[in-house]
């Protein structure tokens, strides 16, 4: 399994850590609403682009689709590419707002994929009960 990381308070330098190291990784990005944790991804995702040639694709886990799709559906659909690069990093914002049942599926999926060629970023602006078991 891929290293996780803990509570931190200023969580730019730990995410970047993750980001630019060849492992695999998935976060869990959890802080108050308006901390900056989108910005910031936004404002990486130049360098990821450039420095580690990564495709990358962002869902909102908020979103309607998720009504009448699978989820799992979605998200390969999401990071379906004609890409040359094998590198996908996956930003899933709203976390908190999927249902449990979409969040066990997440986690199915990422275990499936996760690897050389996918890094997962979940932001949230909180985390429930379940979400660290998931993370294990």
């Amino acid at each position: 399994m891929p290293p996780t990381s803990h509570f931190s308070s200023d969580f730019r330098s730990e995410l970047e850590h993750h980001l630019f190291s060849p492992e695999p990784c998935l976060v869990l990005l959890v802080s108050a609403p308006g901390a900056g944790k989108t910005h910031h991804m936004g404002a990486l995702r130049g360098r990821l682009e450039g420095e580690m040639q990564y495709d990358i694709h962002e869902f909102d886990g908020s979103s309607d689709i998720l009504v009448t799709t699978a989820l799992a559906e979605v998200l390969q659909r999401t990071i379906s590419t004609q890409s040359k690069s094998g590198q996908k990093l996956l930003i899933l914002d709203e976390y908190h707002m999927l249902s449990d049942e979409h969040k066990d599926e997440l986690f199915e999926w990422v275990r499936a994929k996760l690897g050389p060629t996918l890094r997962v970023v979940l932001i949230a602006n909180r985390s429930d009960s379940k979400d660290r078991q998931r993370l294990e």
